[in-house]
């Protein structure tokens, strides 16, 4: 399957926000938009990174995914 679960506790805590009834629509909105956020930043552990070359101090890198 193509599911990914998020078993993050900050988005457990914010999806139960979202569920109560006195949570205004701007709250809701603004909650939704972290959420995803915080679902991009989970998702992302997947890609694997690889060395390009060096620019001074720092490592360049590409995705290899």
């Amino acid at each position: 399957e193509n599911v990914t679960y998020i078993d993050h506790p900050l988005v457990q805590h914010k999806i139960s926000m979202l569920r109560k009834k006195t949570t205004g629509t701007n709250e809701f909105r603004t909650l939704v938009e972290e959420i995803a956020t915080l679902m991009g930043y989970e998702h992302s552990a997947i890609f694997r990174l690889r060395t390009l070359g060096r620019d001074s101090d720092r490592d360049l890198y590409d995705s290899d995914a």
